[in-house]
């Protein structure tokens, strides 16, 4: 897959004869992976554009990076990045432009796509100079799927409804920084993580997959405050990795939420808060078939 990061609108790739998607598509849920396969033309190259947006005030659920991969497994050709202080001025006519500089033959979006400056842009605009296929909301259990519902999952601790939806568990990507290391001196050493501006999943106790050089592990993962040692007033995402002691401060992880556990909790004791973290450390090896 070709990938072109578009900083400037003077200077656009050249693409050959292709169909299109185009969306957001953060997070690239089931809903977006449909519209993407139904875009598909045969004999045509597979278009999807896309727009990176460092304004969004409500977090993200999927990097840049993160969407490039996952929309490259889908078999497309060609993926058009455009930052949206780039293209947040153009307007819909000059958008269309641009689209058929790119050569685009066919489009496939859903029934309430807007586009160009202020949304003045609709459907009726693009089937005056493109072939469009226009695809009904996309539903789970008599609801729509979108990211907006995603993200209402995660932060309401409902992970599993939300990496059904996703198709894949939600994963965050973060450094490794440096914490208080409470946790080692507790027996259970923990990777804080810099989780920048994705959704946090409600505060609790969580089971997670933490992928470090490539390697999987078994992983508890908490989100909170700290409120028996070590309070904090900013929320922290720390994981601990079992059967993992390797300095890696530094380096980027993902950690891949499974299952919620069990809400974050004030201990009465140290002794109290080690008996629960051997209980649910024990809870999560019986997930070790994950591994495999």
């Amino acid at each position: 897959m070709e990938v072109f990061y578009i900083e400037n609108l003077a200077n656009l790739p050249l693409l050959d004869t292709n169909c299109c998607a185009i969306g957001n598509f953060d997070g690239l849920h089931l809903g977006h992976k449909k519209l993407i396969e139904e875009s598909f033309v045969e004999g045509y190259k597979r278009l999807v554009i896309t727009f990176e947006n460092n304004e969004n005030k409500n977090g993200y659920l999927t990097t840049t990076d993160q969407r490039i991969k996952l929309i490259e497994s889908l078999g497309v050709d060609y993926l058009v990045i455009f930052p949206f202080k780039v293209i947040k001025n153009v307007f819909h006519n000059e958008f269309m432009l641009i689209l058929k500089k790119f050569k685009v033959k066919y489009i496939c979006c859903g029934k309430d796509f807007r586009f160009g400056f202020k949304r003045e842009g609709d459907i009726i605009d693009l089937k005056k100079y493109f072939k469009v296929t226009v695809l009904d909301d996309f539903m789970s259990n008599s609801s729509r799927i979108s990211t907006t519902l995603i993200k209402e999952f995660i932060t309401d601790g409902l992970i599993e409804e939300a990496n059904k939806l996703l198709d894949y568990p939600y994963t965050i990507c973060g450094e490794v920084i440096h914490g208080n290391k409470i946790g080692r001196k507790l027996g259970y050493a923990t990777a804080n993580i810099n989780y920048s501006d994705y959704v946090l999943p409600k505060n609790g106790v969580y089971f997670a997959i933490t992928t470090v050089r490539g390697e999987k592990y078994l992983s508890m993962c908490n989100i909170g405050f700290n409120p028996t040692l070590n309070h904090q007033n900013s929320k922290r995402l720390e994981v601990h990795i079992l059967d993992f002691n390797t300095d890696i401060y530094g380096e980027v992880i993902e950690v891949s939420f499974v299952k919620y556990l069990r809400e974050e909790k004030q201990y009465k004791s140290r002794e109290e808060l080690i008996n629960s973290l051997d209980e649910t450390i024990n809870i999560c090896r019986e997930y070790e078939y994950m591994l495999k």
